[in-house]
């Protein structure tokens, strides 16, 4: 399914992603699909230099 997410994420990189609205209520771009997916990159690879593997669990935040 991660993958499918990335490949989505990559076909379109400067497509928006994360939106918000300005204070006279246009939208705004916060992140394109792009910076999503390279975040996400960055943080499997923080997981991974950390000593983390596939099939360990992690808890997430939101």
């Amino acid at each position: 399914m991660l993958d499918r997410l990335a490949h989505t994420l990559r076909a379109h990189p400067h497509r928006p992603a994360v939106l918000g609205c300005t204070r006279a209520g246009a939208p705004r771009v916060h992140a394109t699909r792009g910076d999503v997916a390279d975040l996400a990159e960055a943080y499997a690879a923080g997981l991974r230099a950390r000593g983390l593997t596939a099939g360990d669990t992690v808890g997430v935040a939101v």
